[in-house]
């Protein structure tokens, strides 16, 4: 666990400033590492610091990293280096050899700087799928980058002002932007990107981009199936490479039974003790995964801690906003998972394993029923919709996702043109107008339509637009600062770049068909995971968790007493009846869709008293609420 920060300035003091932000990120590490050229410093919070310069390495060059390396052996090979260095030392090495063009080499979850002391330039780049965090910020004579957003106001003068624009997506629901955060003048550096700074030169640019899948691909089921798992088998050998203090959450989903199996087998392989798992359990409640749990951990191979899910800690919803300037990490997400990070570092763990990236994967997308269509295979596309359950959504499905995206666009423009003109997208309906014509927000969350592209099928296609989605981003920086609290690092097999790039490279079969989905990662893990979980088609629904956050900050009283209803930002009056509908549904159990976005709606406001209104952070029974 680590953090980075940095300052470039004109009018120096970047030492200071850097050691400000640092000290400010202490909670990622306690040792502190600063390399300072007067107008420049760039700096290294960890829990051990390597020397800043690599012996014999390139003299001039300083990095700073937060993340590992997953191909430092292949990258030493090529390079003709130890395979002993670091690194951060190997990153300098790689930079010497091939410029900016190493970056799209490295594997691993990652945020580094450079400082290229001769050519007076700093380089940073952020990894390929944005696990680890980079916000940057143009200074009034400067520039300043930090592994979190709120540490850079301790570097440099910042405005604080409101992004109304990222602020209306949060309300939206509907993150679209990758670089923008609630702060006008702050931004992240998106995924697979690269920074550079030359005195007063600013660049940004994609160094990767996944590419169409390869013509030559294995011929049978059993292949792909073979060919997958043992890339996550790697990526999970990855990610527990070097640590004894690594566990793994558990849902008793397939996606993280199958990591709790994998990991179980690189640990058996090592000789070392028995993988511990981690799961939350509902007694009581539609959420309870107890039963799936039971048959992942029934051999006796795994050692398994359940605890059992809490209120929700409200506190930790207050702590985003006030300590952290973010807006709003879900009930159903840090706040719920934190007794389960609580027990893990009480165990010693410093890594957890996580099933994250299963879903926006391998479940597949509707449009593969367009691709049938376009292929003349309607056969196949009749059986996948008559095998959907519920047969009214799946016809419904089949015309969205089936038959319009076939239709000349000769007709789509003036269908799309009057559609908008009658109100457009449907925005949640306590969004003001006057507040959505001002930010434009029919037009910031407006996505091209899903159309065939030289080497990809719509639906394969479809799949990868979670690379260049704002809202995977944005909750990957919750997940960091909810696990940075326990001094807990997640990392997510998943999310391996070698394992997403193979996933996008199936067959759009091999991902879902019918109501089956998943099907390359139920095959792989056939004799690793118990059937009873392997083959389910179900997954536990978390409605009822957000609905508890949302009565914790007060519930219906709250609704028309949003700070941002003031403003003008919302109606109270739809924001309350919405809620009313909300409740009721929730009550019965049944699908409450608004949920997410009247989330939404009380984590803005909880930003907005935080940081515009700079009301001091609440105590639980002054938010009317007890604790």
């Amino acid at each position: 666990m680590a953090a980075i920060a940095g300052v470039l300035s004109a009018d120096g003091g970047a030492s200071a400033a850097t050691e400000r932000m640092l000290t400010a990120l202490a909670h990622r590490g306690r040792a502190m590492l600063i390399h300072d050229e007067g107008h420049v410093a760039i700096g290294l919070a960890s829990a051990a610091i390597p020397a800043v310069r690599p012996p014999g390495g390139p003299p001039s060059l300083f990095v700073v990293l937060d993340g590992r390396l997953d191909n430092r052996e292949e990258i030493a090979h090529q390079i003709g280096c130890p395979r002993a260095i670091d690194d951060a030392h190997l990153i300098a090495l790689a930079y010497e050899k091939w410029d900016d063009a190493f970056v799209e080499r490295l594997l691993g979850d990652f945020a580094f700087a450079i400082w290229d002391s001769v050519n007076r330039r700093l380089l940073c780049a952020r990894d390929a799928l944005g696990v680890k965090p980079f916000y940057y910020a143009e200074a009034p004579r400067g520039f300043v980058f930090a592994s979190e957003l709120q540490v850079l106001f301790a570097g440099a003068d910042l405005s604080r002002a409101p992004n109304e624009g990222f602020l209306a997506e949060l309300l939206a629901d509907d993150v679209v932007s990758r670089d923008e955060t609630p702060f006008r003048g702050i931004r992240r550096l998106p995924p697979a990107h690269l920074i550079s700074v030359e005195g007063t030169a600013i660049a940004v640019r994609r160094y990767w981009t996944p590419r169409p899948p390869p013509a030559a691909r294995p011929a049978s089921e059993d292949e792909h199936a073979e060919a997958f798992l043992d890339l996550l088998r790697e990526a999970v050998r990855c990610r527990m490479a070097g640590r004894d203090d690594v566990g793994v959450l558990l849902s008793g989903g397939l996606d993280s039974s199958s990591i709790v199996a994998l990991a179980s087998e690189v640990r058996g392989q090592a000789g070392g003790a028995p993988v511990h798992a981690y799961s939350l359990v509902f007694p009581g409640r539609s959420c309870d995964e107890s039963a799936f749990i039971d048959h992942v951990v029934r051999d006796g191979a795994i050692q398994a801690t359940r605890v059992t899910a809490a209120r929700c800690n409200g506190e930790l919803l207050f702590d985003d906003a006030w300590r952290y300037l973010g807006c709003g990490d879900a009930p159903n997400g840090g706040p719920m998972l934190a007794p389960l990070l609580a027990a893990a570092q009480a165990d010693g763990c410093g890594v957890v394993l996580t099933g994250d990236g299963g879903d926006e994967w391998l479940t597949g997308s509707f449009f593969r029923y367009a691709d049938l269509l376009s292929a003349g295979r309607i056969g196949q596309f009749v059986r996948d919709v008559r095998r959907a359950p519920r047969l009214a959504s799946a016809l419904r499905r089949a015309a969205v996702f089936g038959v319009w995206p076939l239709v000349p666009r000769l007709v789509q423009y003036p269908v799309r043109a009057a559609w908008r003109r009658t109100g457009g997208r449907r925005l949640p309906p306590w969004i003001d107008p006057r507040f959505a014509r001002r930010t434009s927000l029919d037009q910031r969350c407006r996505r091209p339509p899903c159309e065939p592209r030289s080497g990809w099928s719509r639906a394969t296609w479809d799949v990868a637009q979670y690379l260049t989605d704002g809202a995977q981003s944005h909750a990957f920086e919750g997940a960091d600062r909810s696990s940075q609290r326990w001094g807990i690092e997640e990392r997510h097999p998943f999310y391996d770049r070698r394992v997403v790039e193979y996933s996008l490279a199936l067959p759009d079969a091999e991902r879902a068909e019918g109501a089956e989905t998943k099907r390359v990662l139920r095959r792989a893990m056939r004799g690793l995971v118990p059937d009873a979980v392997r083959l389910r088609r179900g997954k536990a629904e978390f409605s009822s968790v957000v609905f508890d956050g949302l009565e914790y900050l007060g519930g219906e009283r709250r609704c028309g007493r949003l700070a941002i209803a003031r403003e003008g930002w919302i109606d109270p009056r739809a924001l309350t009846a919405a809620y009313r509908r909300t409740a009721d549904l929730v009550a019965r159990r049944a699908v409450a869709p608004a949920l997410p976005a009247l989330w939404r709606a009380f984590a803005v406001d909880l930003w907005f008293r935080a940081v515009v209104l700079r009301e001091p952070r609440p105590a639980a029974a002054e938010w009317g609420v007890a604790p």
